[in-house]
């Protein structure tokens, strides 16, 4: 039963994380274990200044993080950064989190959901086959040797060169004029 649990959870995070559109989170309130867990499977985390907290305290229940926390965390802020925070259920406010990488921007706290919009719609605006094929990049290749990585690449670049968005892009840009996206 519980490690049937685990794995629902890994695999509810990893359907997040892999999601073909780009996910950004508004973190308001704290964020701790699952909750930074959940944040972690998300691309882009903007957070309130002030009170809000964000960590995975779980050692200090005698646990550790389960969702993914042990995986997600070092590949974000480097094994050595996530070693220290997972191994001492340290709490981070937004400031300290932005400056190791942890979440996108620190945000004044009456401007945080209105900052993540502001940026999601600014991600929404750009082609999205080539969105989407990025974030399967950064996806596919995060854990391989940089040569698989840049054949992964490879197949993605050519398949949005050849898109009907590619040609709108070029075209607009010709034109001096904004691109209209099909996702095509």
């Amino acid at each position: 039963p519980l490690e049937r649990k685990i794995e629902l959870v890994h695999a509810t995070f990893t359907r997040v994380e892999r999601l073909p559109k780009p996910t950004v989170a508004a973190i308001t309130g704290h964020a701790l274990g699952g909750g930074c867990e959940f944040a972690l499977a998300l691309d882009f985390r903007f957070m309130s200044k002030g009170a809000p907290r964000i960590g995975l305290p779980e050692v200090k229940l005698g646990i550790l993080p389960g969702g993914g926390g042990t995986q997600r965390l070092p590949r974000l802020i480097g094994r050595m950064r996530a070693a220290e925070l997972i191994m001492t259920g340290e709490l981070l406010d937004a400031e300290r989190a932005e400056a190791i990488g942890l979440i996108t921007r620190a945000c004044e706290p009456e401007r945080t959901r209105a900052e993540a919009l502001e940026f999601a719609r600014r991600l929404a605006a750009q082609a999205p086959l080539a969105v989407r094929a990025i974030k399967r990049c950064l996806i596919e290749s995060a854990a391989t040797d940089l040569e698989t990585g840049l054949a992964i690449e490879k197949r993605y670049c050519l398949e949005a060169l050849l898109s009907e968005d590619a040609r709108e892009g070029i075209a607009a840009f010709l034109e001096k004029r904004s691109p209209h996206w099909r996702g095509r």
